[in-house]
């Protein structure tokens, strides 16, 4: 049986020298105080881990809550960036068609959809969502004013110039 890493031959010279030193009288004095020293230092480590250990665990706590408003941020930021690409698909696509319709209309010499008459012109399922979109473009173009214009992509605008020489 070991002590520390001492024997138990060690422990008894140790004892013995202690008796030689201080003397039969003294020895269950000094273990006494020692005895006092060793509930001391266990109350000591009683209460500093009493006290940091709940400093500890509040901490890991408010680490645990702001992890879950985080992962709910990047949850709801995912879900933005998802919307938007699929708007911007829409848009993509709807720039498209009307860059489409445009060439053939400059192609055939028909007179685009937004300057023909009102009457004429039923509103198609993309115009309707168009409008929802962007209410503030569609009511300039149903007042008279210019149609906005439909952002054309590097390609399409080649293939016009193409289209053109040919």
């Amino acid at each position: 049986m070991n002590i520390f890493g001492v024997g138990i031959p060690e422990l008894l010279m140790v004892l013995l020298l202690a008796a030689i030193i201080f003397g039969p009288g003294r020895l269950p004095e000094f273990a006494g105080q020692f005895g006092r020293a060793v509930r001391e230092l266990r109350e000591y480590a009683r209460d500093f881990r009493d006290e940091y250990l709940t400093d500890f665990e509040e901490i890991r706590e408010e680490m645990v809550e702001v992890r879950m408003d985080l992962e709910a941020t990047e949850g709801d930021i995912r879900t933005d960036l998802e919307q938007t690409g699929d708007e911007l698909r829409l848009a993509v696509r709807d720039a498209e068609e009307a860059a489409g319709e445009a060439v053939d209309s400059a192609k055939g010499g028909e007179q685009p959809a937004a300057e023909a008459p009102a009457a004429a012109v039923e509103p198609e399922p993309r115009a309707e969502r168009r409008a929802r979109r962007r209410p503030i473009v569609r009511r300039r173009a149903a007042e008279g004013g210019d149609p906005p214009a439909a952002p054309a992509r590097p390609s399409n605008v080649i293939a016009l110039r193409r289209r053109r020489e040919d």
